[in-house]
């Protein structure tokens, strides 16, 4: 366990671990910085996770994990030109994950800029083409991009890898409905389950494509 001593302004001063036997010296490692970043971040002393995050980046400039975290922080303090920034140095990185590209994307979201987030995503189905989470977080931004027929083949491919993940059918379910299938919509809706959180909006909808002004549409 890291045990982490720090001044009244949230600077380490040391660092040591804590463990039941006793251990050799131990140099400070990027790991405890990172961890105290993230740390720091859940406080919301946002100055200090950046500075912790980017003093564990110095240790390891090739830590991908580092990137992500020091660019999530960013994001989270509202600085997302610099959240791009770091966020496009790990999704370059041979070890990137797609939650990576996601977090990318969402950046962009948030910056209003639709276009870089569908670029952000594309690039992540290009590089996990299996990923279900990357194939629906896809689909939803070209949904709501208004690419209903690009979102209808993406959301497929993902309910293909999951079939049961309630999140895909749900926007599966709204992407044809979009390009005019309200049959194949209704079957996608009932198989969302009771459980989920979209499962409300579900039954709503199922009820809407039941209706007799939907359906002599």
């Amino acid at each position: 366990m890291w045990v982490f001593y720090v001044d009244k302004k949230s600077t380490v001063v040391s660092i040591w671990i804590s463990s039941p036997g006793p251990l050799p010296f131990l140099p400070v490692l990027a790991e405890a910085f990172d961890v105290l970043g993230v740390e720091l971040a859940a406080r919301k002393d946002f100055r200090s996770s950046i500075a912790s995050l980017q003093r564990a980046r110095d240790l390891e400039p090739d830590n991908v994990q580092v990137l992500n975290n020091l660019a999530v922080v960013f994001s989270e303090s509202g600085d997302e030109v610099s959240a791009q920034k770091w966020f496009a140095q790990a999704v370059a990185h041979k070890k990137a994950k797609p939650d990576y590209f996601i977090c990318l994307a969402r950046s962009y979201v948030k910056s209003g800029d639709l276009e870089s987030a569908k670029k952000a995503l594309l690039a992540g189905v290009t590089r996990f083409p299996k990923s279900s989470e990357m194939l629906a977080h896809t689909g939803g931004v070209l949904l709501l991009m208004g690419e209903s027929e690009n979102a209808v083949s993406l959301l497929a491919r993902g309910g293909e890898v999951e079939p049961t993940n309630s999140a895909i059918l749900f926007d599966y379910a709204g992407a044809l409905e979009a390009v005019g299938e309200p049959f194949i919509a209704l079957e996608t809706y009932r198989r969302i389950d009771p459980k989920s959180p979209n499962y409300k909006e579900a039954v709503k909808a199922i009820k809407r494509l039941q209706s007799p002004t939907s359906a002599s549409q």
